[in-house]
């Protein structure tokens, strides 16, 4: 009987680490998502030389699709006749892990996202009706696009 209970303990202790070891690798696999469709929107944006109208939504909806909740959504850029851009995101990914008493419990990874690139002005004729916030730093004309959809914790 003794061997019994020995061999169902170190069951459900083997079973328990390698739960957990599935679940530590979560923030890993989500952190790699996570880039990949920040890259592609970024390329998009890159590839137009500003932030397309809908391209926000878009991107707010996608996340959304992958459980990700954009905490910051920003996109800047300066000097209109040679661009530098910065397509910043800031999202977090709620999560179970198993505690100390064996219960699972709920908390939150940060992840973040930066890449800033040179773009060269398009043609007028490309450039978005919609007229952006202009504000001047350092003698320079920046403009800035955000979208803020949740407190920072």
């Amino acid at each position: 009987m003794a061997r019994v209970l020995t061999y169902a303990f170190g069951f459900v202790i083997i079973i328990t680490i390698l739960l957990q070891s599935i679940l530590l690798l979560i923030p890993f696999v989500k952190k790699l998502e996570f880039n990949h469709l920040c890259s592609s929107y970024a390329a998009i944006v890159q590839s137009y030389g500003y932030l397309p109208p809908g391209l926000p939504e878009m991107f707010c909806y996608k996340m959304t699709e992958h459980n990700l909740e954009i905490i910051d959504f920003v996109y800047e850029s300066s000097r209109p006749e040679v661009e530098q851009a910065v397509f910043k995101v800031t999202a977090r990914y709620p999560m179970s892990i198993i505690g100390n008493d064996l219960r699972m419990k709920e908390e939150f990874i940060s992840l973040k996202f930066e890449i800033s690139y040179i773009v060269q002005n398009q043609a007028e004729s490309t450039m978005p009706e919609v007229t952006p916030n202009v504000a001047v730093e350092n003698d320079l004309p920046v403009i800035k696009i955000a979208l803020r959809t949740a407190e920072v914790l």
